[in-house]
C-alpha cells in the first residue's frame, strides 16, 4: 500500500511541477472517454474507459510548430466477460483505476488542427477483479484479490480547436498490459486465478481545454 501512495504522490508532483515550470506556454487538458476491448487470457472483455491527462511542453521546435510534452494522467476502465456452461454461467468484470505518466510529441498540423503521440505507463493501485455465478436462478459475487496491475502503451489523439480555449476530437489507446489475480471459491466450484500479459484497445471521444 506504500508504493501506491507514493507513486500516486510523484505523479501529482510531477504535474504540479510541470505547471510551475511551464506555465507561460501552452499547457492542455484532455478528457477522452468512450470504447474499450481488453484482451485477457484469450477473452474479448468489452466496456468503457474515462481518461484525464494533464501535459505541459517542455521543449518548443522553430518555428513552433512542435512540442515534446511531458504530463501524467488517471484512467478508470470497466470491461466484462460473459461465459455460459451447461448447469452454470458466470461473468467477470475487470475495474481499473490506474495512474501513468505521460510524454511524446504534440504537433501543430494547422493553426485549428493539432495531433498528439504519446507513449505512457500507467499503474493501478486499485483494481477489482470480480466473478459472478448465475447458478440455479441464484447469483453469488466473489472478488478476487489482484497482486499487482500495470500497463504501456501509444496514445493517438487528433484534436480541433473549437474556440480559444477549448477542442474536440479523437483519440485512440493501445497498449500492453500485465496482471496477477488469485482464485476465486463458490462453494465447491473454484475459478483458477492467474497472471500474464493482455492487450488493451481504446476508441475515445476526447475534449481538451487549452491552458494558458
Amino acid at each position: 500500500m506504500k508504493k501506491e501512495i507514493i507513486f500516486i504522490i510523484l505523479i501529482i508532483f510531477l504535474i504540479s511541477l510541470n505547471q510551475k515550470l511551464f506555465a507561460s506556454k501552452s499547457s492542455d487538458f484532455i478528457i477522452d472517454s468512450g470504447f474499450s476491448m481488453v484482451n485477457f487470457a484469450g477473452d474479448n472483455f468489452t466496456g468503457g474507459n474515462v481518461k484525464l491527462s494533464l501535459l505541459s511542453p517542455i521543449y518548443h521546435s522553430q518555428p513552433d510548430n512542435l512540442d515534446i510534452v511531458l504530463g501524467g494522467g488517471i484512467r478508470i476502465e470497466r470491461v466484462d466477460y460473459l461465459t455460459q456452461e451447461k448447469y452454470y454461467g458466470y461473468a467477470t468484470t475487470i475495474n481499473s483505476f490506474e495512474v501513468g505518466i505521460i510524454t511524446g510529441l504534440r504537433y501543430k498540423i494547422l493553426p485549428e488542427l493539432r495531433f498528439f503521440l504519446l507513449p505512457s505507463f500507467y499503474y493501478s493501485p486499485h483494481t477489482i477483479f470480480e466473478n459472478k455465478i448465475y447458478l440455479n436462478n441464484t447469483d453469488i459475487i466473489k472478488e478476487a484479490s489482484v497482486d499487482y496491475n500495470l500497463n504501456t502503451g501509444i496514445d493517438l489523439k487528433l484534436i480541433y480547436k473549437i474556440f480559444s480555449d477549448f477542442g474536440i476530437g479523437l483519440d485512440s489507446y493501445i497498449a500492453y498490459g500485465y496482471m496477477k489475480y488469485n482464485d476465486t471459491s463458490f462453494y465447491s466450484l473454484t475459478v483458477k486465478g492467474g497472471q500474464g500479459g493482455y492487450y488493451i484497445y481504446n476508441f475515445n471521444v476526447s475534449f481538451t481545454y487549452f491552458l494558458r
